[in-house]
């Protein structure tokens, strides 16, 4: 299995001439891969002071919480497989705040909902135009995820585009990269080797080392 970086307009053609003839599985990785996540930061930055203007400690707390639940990915990423992922980093991410564990739940659900809004308008160009140059070519298609992808996907448009689904924290997987585990399962599920599937990411440290692993 090889890594390739994100896909844009400018490159979705000439990608597609690229492609290798034995190239059976095509996995994506999802946030900064298959939409830009700087505009949905923006956004969001934007939208949580919009939302707590009469009341800026608590949108200081909520910045607070947010910033520890994605540092406590890279706490728990060394984490033996078979983990509790969202507990654990929920569990990591309170303890790093100073934060109660409910409370970081329930700020992190409250602005993964909002998150959403914002995903279709960040996505990459060129995407589908990929996944349906894939499908016509008979190329099984994929995400894994560090995070869950369903609810975005799906927000995107993009999920009937995909044949199968998963992120780490599935009861199959429960590992995160640069954990092989993940890639390893979409190969069993598709039935293909991973001499003939390419995955598709935009962190060397995680995804270009798991498609190694």
């Amino acid at each position: 299995m090889t890594t390739a970086p994100p896909v844009d307009a400018a490159s979705s053609s000439a990608t597609a001439g690229r492609l290798p003839r034995d190239l059976r599985a095509l996995i994506f990785d999802l946030d900064g891969t298959l939409y830009d996540q700087r505009p949905v930061h923006r956004r969001l930055r934007l939208a949580l002071l919009r939302e707590n203007l009469l009341s800026p400690w608590r949108g200081w707390r909520s910045l607070q919480m947010l910033r520890a639940y994605r540092g406590a990915l890279e706490q728990i990423r060394d984490l033996p497989a078979g983990a509790d992922l969202p507990s654990e980093q929920v569990r990591a991410a309170a303890r790093a705040c100073g934060r109660k564990e409910d409370a970081v739940q329930a700020c992190i659900e409250h602005w993964t909902r909002r998150a959403l809004d914002h995903l279709s308008s960040a996505q990459f160009p060129g995407i589908v135009e990929l996944l349906e140059m894939a499908r016509r070519r008979g190329i099984r298609t994929a995400v894994f995820s560090d995070y869950p992808a369903e609810a975005k996907l799906a927000r995107m448009g993009l999920r009937p585009h995909f044949d199968l689904v998963l992120w780490a924290g599935d009861a199959e997987v429960r590992a995160l990269k640069p954990s092989p585990r993940g890639l390893q399962t979409i190969l069993r599920k598709l039935q293909v080797s991973s001499a003939q599937a390419l995955y598709v990411g935009d962190r060397p440290e995680v995804d270009a080392a798991a498609a190694q692993a």
